[in-house]
């Protein structure tokens, strides 16, 4: 009896973080599968406009994704900000050409 109510304390209090854990790696999954739908939706607004074109249509469809996937773990509409990045472009010296590769810096090579 005097072991049992220590050890069951210890019992209870493991069975507590075990349950938070749980929910914290789903909540994080949740997270993570927003962020990649969300991603995936805007991707399809790249069109070849502009940065500046495209701000306002990126912000509607981003309200839209959020709107539609709500089913996750928590109450709270989460924060997302939407950036734009950038790809380096290919040197284009006169140097650099697909008969000289190797002048080429930021060649991709054949094929």
């Amino acid at each position: 009896m005097l072991m049992t109510v220590p050890l069951l304390a210890v019992l209870l209090v493991s069975g507590a973080f075990a349950v938070d854990l749980g929910m914290q790696r789903v909540a994080r999954a949740d997270m993570q599968a927003l962020a990649d739908v969300v991603a995936l939706d805007l991707a399809r607004e790249l069109d070849g406009r502009t940065v500046n074109a495209l701000v306002d249509v990126l912000e509607e469809k981003k309200e839209r994704s959020l709107a539609r996937n709500h089913d996750m773990v928590g109450s709270a509409k989460p924060d997302l900000a939407v950036t734009m990045g950038s790809s380096p472009r290919p040197a284009s010296s006169p140097s650099c050409s697909a008969a000289h590769p190797r002048r080429c810096a930021s060649s991709p090579g054949p094929g």
